[in-house]
């Protein structure tokens, strides 16, 4: 399960306002509204649906976000599109 809700830590530090994480903290008060069902929804279309992968263009920035975990290192690098979203 930790090794789940870092995965899905991973994913909410791009894509996600809220995050599950959130949710599972030992002083959280457990609750279930339309927030947290929206965001599981994302989180689980994101887990499901393949990646958008395009070619880089070298002519623009490289941004680099390195995360280490206990046993693994990942790194994603991704780059600004026309509408100015990473």
């Amino acid at each position: 399960m930790q090794s789940f809700l870092e995965k899905i830590n991973f994913l909410c530090n791009f894509t996600f306002d809220y995050c599950i994480q959130e949710m599972v903290k030992k002083e959280a008060i457990y609750k279930w509204d339309k927030r947290e069902k929206d965001e599981f929804s994302h989180i689980e279309k994101s887990i499901v649906e393949a990646p958008a992968l395009y070619s880089p263009d070298f002519n623009k920035y490289i941004f680099l976000y390195p995360f280490t975990y206990d046993t693994s290192l990942a790194i994603v690098l991704t780059q600004k599109d026309d509408q100015n979203n990473e």
